[in-house]
């Protein structure tokens, strides 16, 4: 609901006068936020880490490396966006975490 409430505002706020210009935008917003789930993703296997029973703990550990270049990578990619595109990802990202800081703790097993 709430990707679907976000994508109904961002298609209002990047109103174009030309069609293809409008679907151009809307692609290179689209691909930003998944790759920004892609870091959410990666964040999640460095942070918890600890969830995980021992032996598939230990698996996960290996894939550390993967998950951090797999962060470098979007980060990159996300950042040969224009300027528009990258003050409304920096605005997703604190969004997101305000609800994480918010909703998370009650998320979280002990």
């Amino acid at each position: 609901m709430l990707m679907a409430a976000l994508m109904t505002v961002i298609v209002f706020v990047t109103v174009s006068p030309t069609l293809g210009e409008q679907f151009g935008k809307l692609i290179a917003i689209s691909t930003i936020l998944c790759l920004l789930v892609y870091v959410y993703a990666c964040l999640a296997l460095l942070r918890y880490q600890h969830w995980v029973p021992t032996s598939a703990g230990s698996a996960l550990r290996a894939w550390r490396p993967v998950a951090v270049a797999a962060m470098v990578f979007c980060a990159v990619v996300i950042g040969y966006a224009d300027a528009p595109s990258l003050w409304l990802t920096l605005a997703v990202m604190i969004l997101s975490a305000i609800i994480y800081w918010l909703f998370g703790r009650r998320w979280q097993v002990s």
